[in-house]
């Protein structure tokens, strides 16, 4: 007997696999093209829910129960592949013909496990996709079902899904029921987050990655002092194959708190008026340094001819470095990574907007970068990230 259950949601997203092709299910031979499969669904003389594809079963259990209101919106989450692809379009097909109900079809980028370090991005890109889709729907009036795909879309998508306050809902074969897992009492401790410690080392963490929360990096390449947190404090972090990437739900919980990951920045008071600027100037430092991980002192960017000149000089000794922004070339600042308050911060000593005033100033370069010392009282500090 078929469960009776009043529940009538409006929006259903579920994860498509390629069941949708497998041998023995109703279209399971049919030709891999977009127009076939379009073809060979809308020229069939029946079709039968329980041999078409996991995807379909589940649709057609939920209405069994009665979950399902009488016009239903589809959401159909699948991967970038080409038989992901296809198999999206019998699915929507199927569903069009079988119950009349509205689907849209969403790619989800990056899910590629053919190499550990793919594997990292992909999972993360995958989970930060999958929260903004559940973050834009109403968890009451809506079923996730992450029943199609690779083995590990459920394992990941059930926590990121129980953090948004969704159910997630599976048909076992031997079922001929859908039943839904229990949400996990998931969430981060944000005193604990807080805690001066953990914040330190996320933000060395984070400039280790080379400024970036979804750059995998090899745990062994890692200080000893932040690789033994990292195993200390492993629900932060995803490891696979000896390399580490902060965890999607770490990522997700932190990502809009720059104040917990991103090191902190000083700049002259005089220019504290131009931090629109300076934000820009921060962001294409980022990008270079990131693109370049510890990076040596000295000369990190292309350069004007006097300064390409200096190249022979030895400025691994001096304790500030010439950066020149890329996408404002008249741009220059001198910067250093300073120990302060237990934790490197991020100091630009002098900055040039204007490349007239840096040409007209540039004789006291080499003496601004040679100075060890730090005047404070010159210096403030501001959000930028």
């Amino acid at each position: 007997m078929n469960e009776q259950v009043r529940y009538e949601a409006y929006t259903a997203i579920v994860t498509v696999g390629i069941s949708f092709f497998q041998k023995q299910n109703q279209f399971g031979d049919v030709g891999q093209t977009a127009d076939s499969i379009r073809q060979t669904v809308r020229q069939s003389t029946s079709l039968d829910e329980e041999r078409i594809s996991a995807e379909i079963s589940i649709v057609s259990g939920w209405r069994k129960q009665h979950r399902l209101a009488k016009q239903v919106d589809i959401l159909l989450l699948y991967s970038d592949t080409f038989v992901g692809s296809l198999a999206a379009i019998g699915v929507e097909e199927c569903i069009t013909r079988l119950y009349g109900y509205r689907v849209t079809r969403k790619k989800i980028d990056g899910l590629d496990m053919s190499t550990p370090e793919k594997a990292i991005r992909g999972m993360q890109q995958y989970l930060v996709d999958l929260a903004e889709i559940l973050a834009a729907h109403d968890a009451m009036t809506t079923l996730f079902a992450p029943i199609g795909g690779y083995k590990s879309v459920f394992s990941l998508a059930y926590p990121v899904a129980s953090l948004y306050g969704f159910e997630s809902w599976y048909r076992f074969e031997q079922s001929g029921a859908p039943v839904s897992l229990p949400r996990l009492p998931i969430r981060f401790d944000e005193a604990v987050l807080q805690q001066p410690e953990t914040v330190r080392m996320l933000r060395s963490l984070y400039r280790f990655a080379g400024f970036s929360l979804r750059e995998p990096f090899e745990l062994s390449a890692l200080p000893d002092v932040l690789g033994e947190w990292v195993e200390k404090h492993p629900v932060y972090f995803y490891q696979y194959e000896g390399l580490i990437g902060f965890s999607p739900l770490l990522i997700l919980h932190i990502e809009q708190m720059p104040s917990l990951y991103a090191p902190r920045v000083f700049i002259p008071k005089k220019i504290e008026h131009e931090q629109r600027t300076m934000s820009g100037i921060l962001n294409d430092f980022k990008t270079y340094q990131g693109t370049h991980r510890q990076q040596a002192t000295g000369f990190t960017n292309r350069m004007f001819r006097h300064e390409l000149d200096w190249s022979d000089r030895s400025f691994q000794g001096s304790p500030f470095s010439l950066y020149r922004m890329n996408g404002a070339p008249q741009h220059r600042a001198i910067y250093r990574w300073f120990e302060h308050e237990g934790e490197e911060v991020l100091i630009f000593k002098n900055v040039w907007f204007n490349y007239t005033v840096y040409e007209r100033e540039r004789k006291q370069l080499e003496r601004l970068m040679q100075e060890d010392t730090i005047e404070w009282h010159q210096l403030v500090e501001v959000p930028l990230w």
